[in-house]
């Protein structure tokens, strides 16, 4: 410092703008500026040198040839034809002499030079030098030039290339330092830089062979999670992800499969408040772009208080049996319990009243299912309940509720019984809920089991809940209130009476009674409106009506139509032609019976009940009885085995109206394909059969009958789609 500050003020300054204003084969005309600061210069010292490709970048103080001069312009004499010369200035007094000027390389060939001629510019950056690499980057540093103005502004261009490439590459820089990006690994590159002033650009600088590194690809250790042994929801966690790899890796942390944090670096901690219990996976990615990602995960174990979620009020009716549910969350594990009275908390233990169920998830192991079982629900029964669990960290209540519906019985089972002509000694079991119990070991009263499931279907289909409870296809008209074969009365009553009892109760507010007051309206001679009234049971449950009609005489293909109003047009009829029409009501767990047949024809207004028909029956079997009363004696006994042996094969069958069970009309067990239009119109449908399938399902969410249930309940009957779970 001290010799720097020794020659402050008294050493001249440097000389600028030289440049070369006329040049000839064997001559050179230099001007230059004299110094703007410092000590007065008592002359000027001109250096000059022939050089050649190789002493070109060499940059000394001090040339072979000077020559002297007072004056700021100065002509060299002498020189040698088409030569490069290498020529700069520095200023001089008795104290010493300034730093070089700007460096001036021209051929001595007589040139037109112009107007401004032909500037010095500065020597080149010197002493390149790698200060840092990796598979993608290198960083660039050097020295600027030797022989320059001190306030001459540069800027620097780095010239780079692979060593197998024809061209380069440049990135400019106003400092003595660079970095190279977005290099290949273990590459090796060639390098120059060159200074760019507002004179020009200088000679390159020494050339630097650099390799990048080889690459690596990003490895990743399992996430470290502190604290180690108690993480406690509302708390805090650190989570420490470490990776290698070259060039270095991104790393990304999620926590149960989200974001959280991602950042190039080696090691990265992230600190994690307000845990909750969902940020139990601990995820660590790292990736460099070479080879495959890498993750590493863990799971940690956070504990928790207990979580409850309840299924709230639950309605049900006289006798029925329901299920509370509460689901429960929590590690570890908690006492779980109903309560009865919240205040005095009074448990609910198993009983033959209540029956208590604890389980564990079958898909997470931190969760559990609380069920309450009450059968045959009473007044006494109603109420508030409330599912309480509690571990170490914590307890939660949660009320649960019975509620009872007060609804008037649609159905009564003991007129019912008295309308069926049920004899006076089974008559027990025709209380409010049939109660079957009562009179299953009275062998006098199988006769009246199929008035039994009359009264007890109570105007509703049942075949759906009765074929998933196993109930043999033989036994399934008993589900909707028919006659079975005789034959199979007693395997019925063994096997499946109280699965068909249970679907009766389970059916009794879910699902429909049959559509009342069915009318039929002409139009014109090939349409009739067909209206009804809202069924008396469950009206509240009905989604949907189905429609069908079929020619009379001669019985033609049912047709059917699917309507949620409560009419519905039917189109395309002939004149002339008697036809049937019956409808039923259904939802999605079930359908009603059909209602009675309703005949009619377009040409007239000829509309007939099924009662109006049962009436046109009898007369036509009272003729034909008198005709054959004539030759009953002579075939009284033809006649009665005749008899005995149809009845034992066909069985016995409900008469009266239009037989609508043969073939098509009462095969079904549920709804089928429900495509409802939007007008009431016929959509010409030739089905003759039903399928059990859900009500206005798509199709998306049902599930094919299994091989088993078209074995067991047939295709046409009872193999039905069932919703996925």
């Amino acid at each position: 410092r001290e010799y720097f500050q020794e020659g402050t003020g008294i050493l001249p300054g440097p000389t600028s703008e030289l440049h070369a204003s006329y040049v000839t084969d064997s001559s050179v005309t230099l001007i230059w500026q004299g110094p703007t600061e410092g000590a007065n210069a008592t002359d000027y010292v001109v250096h000059y040198k022939k050089v050649d490709k190789t002493s070109i970048a060499e940059n000394i103080i001090k040339l072979d040839n000077q020559a002297n001069t007072t004056d700021t312009t100065i002509t060299l004499r002498d020189l040698e034809p088409h030569a490069l010369y290498k020529i700069f200035v520095v200023s001089r007094n008795e104290h010493g002499t300034s730093l070089p000027s700007s460096i001036l390389l021209i051929n001595i060939t007589k040139t037109d030079l112009g107007e401004t001629g032909m500037s010095a510019v500065t020597s080149p950056p010197h002493t390149l030098a790698v200060s840092e690499r990796s598979a993608q980057f290198v960083t660039i540093t050097w020295q600027p030039p030797e022989f320059s103005h001190p306030d001459e502004q540069m800027v620097y261009r780095i010239f780079y290339k692979e060593g197998n490439s024809q061209s380069y590459r440049a990135a400019d820089t106003s400092v003595t330092s660079h970095t190279l990006e977005q290099l290949n690994p273990n590459t090796q590159y060639i390098i120059y830089v060159t200074a760019i002033s507002k004179k020009g650009q200088s000679l390159p600088s020494e050339t630097l062979i650099a390799w990048t590194d080889p690459a690596y690809p990003a490895f990743v250790e399992p996430p470290s999670v502190h604290p180690v042994n108690l993480l406690v929801e509302g708390s805090s966690m650190t989570i420490l992800c470490i990776a290698m790899g070259i060039p270095m890796p991104t790393i990304s942390l999620y926590i149960s499969g989200r974001l959280v944090r991602q950042d190039v670096t080696r090691h990265m901690v992230t600190v994690i408040y307000n845990v909750s219990r969902d940020m139990n996976h601990i995820s660590c990615y790292a990736d460099n772009g070479y080879g495959t990602p890498m993750e590493a995960r863990k799971r940690v174990d956070i504990k928790y208080k207990p979580h409850l979620t309840a299924n709230g009020i639950s309605m049900a009716a006289h006798g029925d049996t329901i299920t509370l549910e509460c689901l429960v969350e929590a590690n570890p594990e908690p006492q779980m319990l109903f309560w009865r009275d919240f205040a005095m908390r009074i448990p609910v233990i198993q009983s033959p009243k209540y029956s208590v169920d604890m389980a564990r998830s079958k898909d997470e192991e931190e969760k559990w299912v609380m069920r309450l079982t009450i059968k045959s629900v009473t007044d006494a029964e109603e109420g508030d309940y409330f599912c309480h669990a509690e571990n170490a960290y914590g307890n939660e209540t949660k009320p649960v509720s019975v509620r009872l519906r007060n609804v008037a019985p649609v159905n009564n089972i003991t007129q019912c019984c008295i309308e069926q002509n049920v004899s006076s000694s089974c008559m027990d079991a025709c209380s409010f809920y049939l109660d079957i119990d009562s009179v299953i070991d009275k062998p006098e009263c199988l006769p009246d089991f199929d008035k039994f499931m009359k009264c007890g279907s109570d105007g509703s289909d049942h075949r759906g809940c009765c074929a998933q409870s196993g109930v043999e296809r033989n036994c399934l008209d008993w589900c909707k209130g028919d006659a079975i074969d005789p034959s199979t009365s007693k395997s019925c009553l063994a096997k499946f009476t109280k699965k068909i009892i249970s679907c009766f109760r389970d059916g009794r507010d879910r699902l429909p009674g049959p559509p009342q007051n069915v009318r039929v309206e002409r139009v014109d001679d090939h349409t009739v409106m067909v209206r009804w009234d809202p069924p008396l049971k469950n009206p509240h449950t009905v989604e949907m009506y189905r429609v069908f009609w079929r020619q009379d005489k001669p019985k033609g293909s049912p047709m059917k139509n699917d309507v949620k109003t409560n009419n519905f047009k039917i189109t395309g009829l002939k004149p002339g032609v008697p036809y049937e029409c019956v409808v039923k009501a259904g939802n999605t767990r079930g359908t009603s019976t059909l209602t009675d047949p309703i005949r009619f024809t377009t040409d007239e207004k000829y509309i007939t009940s099924a009662a109006s028909m049962e009436e046109e029956h009898s007369q036509f079997g009272m003729a034909f009885g008198m005709v054959l009363t004539i030759a009953f004696v002579v075939a009284m006994i033809a006649a009665g085995v005749w008899y005995v042996r149809t009845r034992s094969l066909l069985g016995h069958k409900s008469t009266g109206g239009v037989a609508f069970e043969n073939p098509s009309y009462l095969r079904e067990v549920n709804m089928d394909n429900i495509q409802p239009s939007d007008a009431n119109t016929s959509s010409g449908l030739h089905n003759t059969s039903w399928k059990q399938e859900q009500l206005h399902v798509p199709a998306s969410t049902e599930v094919a009958p299994s091989i088993y249930e078209e074995l067991k309940l047939g295709q046409d009957g009872a193999g039905f789609k069932r919703l996925k779970p």
